[in-house]
């Protein structure tokens, strides 16, 4: 049987890989309306940020600190890459917000659980 921290660190590569392909993915533009764009990317993020802090737990701070780094890479591949998709700045503040705030949130559930 697979323990958590492998099922974890699974979860957490299948959804990065899945991410890369769906943003590098060429498609028919479609409006992103803001509010809807904007949580859909922090999302994402704090999932990412949630997957990557149960698979390694006393690497945390790496984790945010390289999703950060992959989301700004994922919007600079998106406009280089790409010819249907645009980055943005907003998107990658989005990206940062996400993290940040399940960064929080795990911070206080453990100072919680405590």
């Amino acid at each position: 049987m697979l323990n958590k921290k492998i099922v974890f660190t699974l979860l957490f590569w299948g959804l990065v890989a899945a991410i890369t392909f769906f943003l590098l993915l060429e498609v028919k533009p479609i409006p992103q309306t803001w509010p809807k764009d904007k949580l859909e990317h922090a999302l994402i993020f704090a999932l990412l940020t949630y997957l990557g802090a149960k698979a390694h737990p006393k690497h945390i701070l790496y984790i945010c600190l390289g999703l950060a780094i992959y989301g700004g890479l994922m919007e600079q591949a998106q406009s280089l890459l790409t010819q249907t998709r645009t980055g943005s700045i907003e998107d990658w503040l989005a990206d940062l917000a996400g993290i940040a705030f399940a960064f929080y949130a795990l911070n206080l559930h453990k100072k919680l659980a405590a």
